[in-house]
């Protein structure tokens, strides 16, 4: 079987296309990440300001 069998062919465009979607895909990671951490640490009271619920449950009243 000669390398160049197995090798895939791809366009230059298809390259970049593919590379431009992994960096949007390591963007769209970076940002839920840094978002969901933001509102881990956030305080209860903040918390309570943009939604209903966190104001109406106490610390430890799931377990």
């Amino acid at each position: 079987m000669s390398p160049n069998a197995t090798s895939s062919s791809t366009t230059p465009a298809a390259k970049s296309m593919q590379v431009g979607l992994w960096i949007a895909q390591a963007f769209v990671f970076f940002a839920f990440t840094v978002f969901g951490y933001m509102k881990l640490f956030m305080p209860i009271d903040q918390l309570a300001s943009m939604w209903v619920w966190p104001g109406r449950c106490r610390p430890g009243s799931f377990g």
